[in-house]
């Protein structure tokens, strides 16, 4: 499963932590039965590891997860006797999984950049409303002020008809 190795920064130590944090089978059966990506007393089989990965695959699980089962499918992997083609669609499987977590990984730095170009606009729309707020009370005060400027002119006005 050489190939299946990330290819982006974070994901080669998240991956590095994860190969030294599975480092046995026991562990791996032990994360793999938690995550139910195999089940308890199943036997063992190519099949069963298919279905897992092909599992892990499609539920797109976060990406620290992904690593460590794929590792641990990988340490599983190396304890089953299984033929050379059989052998090299897992890997498949693994690297279409670790080619997937990459664009997610990627994905995760670009949706963080949006939200902050959305926390900006967010802060300007709000900067915008204190300044009509500020724009309506101007122009209220500046009505009143007119209205009460008329109600004084035409008091001045009948005065002097009268």
């Amino acid at each position: 499963m050489q190939n299946s190795t990330p290819t982006s920064g974070n994901s080669d130590v998240m991956y590095s932590t994860a190969i030294k944090k599975i480092n046995n089978t026991n562990w791996a059966l032990e994360l793999l039965k938690s995550k139910e990506l195999i089940l308890g007393g199943q036997l063992l089989s190519l099949l069963t590891i298919r279905d897992g990965l092909l599992h892990l695959a499609c539920t797109a699980a976060p990406g620290a997860v992904t690593l460590e089962c794929l590792v641990a499918f990988s340490r599983v992997i190396d304890t089953i006797d299984m033929d050379h083609i059989t052998s090299e669609v897992v890997n498949q499987v693994c690297h279409k999984t670790m080619v997937a977590y990459n664009i997610l990984d990627e994905g995760v730095d670009k949706l963080e950049k949006l939200q902050t170009e959305l926390d900006g606009c967010v802060n300007w729309a709000k900067e915008q409303v204190c300044d009509l707020k500020q724009y309506q009370k101007n122009v209220q005060g500046e009505i009143e002020k007119g209205v009460a400027e008329l109600v004084e002119a035409l008091r001045i006005a009948l005065t002097e008809i009268q």
